[in-house]
């Protein structure tokens, strides 16, 4: 265990993809870098002109608006350049010919962790009820009460409308009996107006479910390049058409106007696993072939090279998005230098070779981080909110935290110890609970409450060192499956197991815990004797715990939990 670490330790953010690319460069020269992408640039662009024919064949069979949409894009080479890349994701081309569905199941992607979210709608249910919701809809648009913004969306719609994305207008009584309608509003971000389509209010959002969760690369996996208008290059599937009427407000009639979308919407939950699935793609085929050291957050690609190979990197990234037909953003790529500006941050490489790498805020986020820093300053406290955002240099300490319990012969008994990261023994706990806590905790009134024993030896533990564990990672193990499912799943079916748990998550949230629950061989728990009764000086110091306390703490009166004394 020692030697596995803690599986979300802040360096084992780097992809695995990536980490083969980064061990290949470490052991080749500048030259058979160079040799290498400048071959397999010549390779793809050479084949890209030989699937001509194979690229016109694929467009004719597309439906109509999929083959306008995708009218530049070269899926056949795209196809190869993702096999030879050995990317996971088998699926996506085709799914980019048809295009992607907003209700219902999201295809799974095979590359992204699995995690699995229901829908809370069925996509008929929603459809049946369409002509009713939609009128609501349609007939509560409304102007925000800022012209300029109003006018600003309703430009952008109208540039949508030139470009093909849209279709219309389309009178209400002209739309099919089943057509949803969403509410476009507009929102400021950065100086710009930012088109979003109200997918969750409509209730196409709660017909989606997925097997997959979306995770992008972040600061820590480190010029810039973004894709020019990320979504609208990619085509909705021809049964979501009636899925994605849009009602906006039209600032200049001053009515509400109906539009039909042929491409992924801003605002649909499907939307981003569409385009982030096509993102990755892109970026696999970059790190795998072209041997780029680069990330992907969304539509922002963001990479990293020595001087003497900057101009090749930015030749092979350019040249890839070409060959898949791919446009930049124009005002959104950036130079090669040793400071870059990357999602918010100033990333100074200046002094890289003497193992110094600076990372800074830029002005914009330093004035964002002034005012919000001075607002909890005010208050006198952190709002939960920002809590994800919070880092000191314990971070990547991790703890080791084994607990127990038992229940043999009518005596009931909890225990833990608690090791270093380099395995030493700090403290161990050792109690036998009275008819007083073994009453409170068996809420079900179980003829052996071994679960919520087990999960009570979690909490124990947990509250026993909480200041400790503070700002830190901490892998718990027990060898009992159900409150090691419990505790990672967040809820039990249980009573008093759901309130254990809810109590033990809300004390790690309150201590910035990077916590992990993981399951040990019952011959190998640590805890198995101090969950006996045992105790021994070689354990570390014993932690003495009130049992009837703790369990009125876990189990809750519907109050506010304190924090460790």
């Amino acid at each position: 265990a020692l030697e596995a670490k803690h599986p979300r330790h802040l360096h084992s953010g780097i992809p695995p993809e990536l980490k083969t690319t980064l061990d290949k460069l470490v052991h080749m020269s500048s030259e058979d870098v160079g040799a290498e992408r400048t071959a397999q640039l010549r390779k793809w662009v050479g084949r890209a002109v030989e699937l001509r024919d194979t690229e016109v064949a694929l467009k004719e069979r597309m439906p109509s608006h999929c083959s306008k949409v995708l009218k530049g894009k070269r899926l056949a080479v795209f196809k190869e350049m993702l096999e030879a890349s050995g990317h996971g994701d088998e699926t996506i081309v085709g799914d980019i010919a048809e295009g992607f569905k907003l209700s219902g199941p999201i295809p799974s992607s095979g590359v992204y962790r699995a995690k699995r979210t229901s829908a809370t709608l069925s996509t008929s249910a929603l459809r049946k009820a369409a002509h009713v919701l939609r009128r609501g809809i349609i007939h509560s648009t409304r102007g925000s009460g800022d012209r300029e913004l109003d006018e600003a969306t309703f430009a952008a719609t109208s540039d949508e409308l030139q470009r093909g994305w849209l279709f219309g207008p389309v009178s209400e009584r002209d739309l099919p009996v089943d057509a949803i309608v969403t509410r476009r509003f507009g929102i400021r971000q950065g100086g710009k107006c930012r088109p979003i389509d109200n997918y969750l209010e409509s209730g196409v959002n709660s017909t989606a479910s997925s097997e997959d969760t979306i995770t992008v690369h972040s600061a820590d996996v480190i010029a810039a390049a973004m894709i020019y208008r990320a979504y609208k290059n990619l085509a909705l599937h021809l049964e979501s058409i009636p899925d994605a009427f849009l009602s906006i407000w039209n600032p200049h009639r001053a009515c509400t106007e109906i539009y039909g979308q042929h491409v992924l919407p801003f605002g649909a939950r499907a939307s981003v696993h569409g385009f982030c699935r096509t993102s990755l793609s892109i970026w696999s085929i970059g790190v795998a072939i072209f041997l780029l050291h680069w990330g992907v957050f969304f539509d922002d690609f963001i990479g990293c090279e020595t001087p003497v190979l900057s101009k090749l990197f930015e030749l092979c990234a350019d040249g890839l998005f070409m060959i898949l037909g791919w446009t930049t953003a124009a005002d959104k790529g950036s130079d090669f230098d040793t400071i870059a500006k990357v999602l918010g941050l100033k990333i100074d490489l200046s002094e890289c070779k003497l193992g110094t790498i600076r990372f800074a805020n830029t002005d914009n986020r330093r004035d964002e981080l002034v005012a919000t820093l001075t607002d909890i300053l005010d208050a006198g406290a952190v709002a939960p909110c920002f809590q994800g955002r919070c880092i000191t240099d314990r971070s990547c300490y991790t703890w080791h935290l084994y607990v127990d319990a038992s229940n043999d012969n009518e005596k009931a008994g909890i225990g833990g110890i608690l090791l270093s990261e380099a395995g030493s023994y700090i403290g161990h706990f050792s109690e036998y609970l009275d008819e007083s806590a073994k009453g409170i905790l068996n809420t079900s009134e179980s003829e052996n409450p071994i679960f919520e024993l087990e999960c009570f030896a979690i909490w124990c533990g947990i509250w026993t060192w909480a200041r400790l564990f503070r700002n830190t990672q901490v892998i718990i193990f027990t060898d009992n499956e159900g409150a090691l499912y419990s505790m990672v799943n967040g809820r039990s079916t249980n009573d008093a197991g759901s309130r254990i748990v809810s109590s033990t998550h809300r004390l790690l949230d309150e201590h910035f815990v990077n916590s992990w629950f993981e399951r040990v061989n019952t011959f190998s728990n640590l805890a198995d004797e101090p969950s006996r009764g045992i105790s021994k000086t070689e354990w570390g110091a014993r932690a003495a715990i009130d049992c009837d306390r703790l369990a009125q703490m876990a189990i809750g009166s519907g109050g506010e939990l304190p924090l460790t004394e």
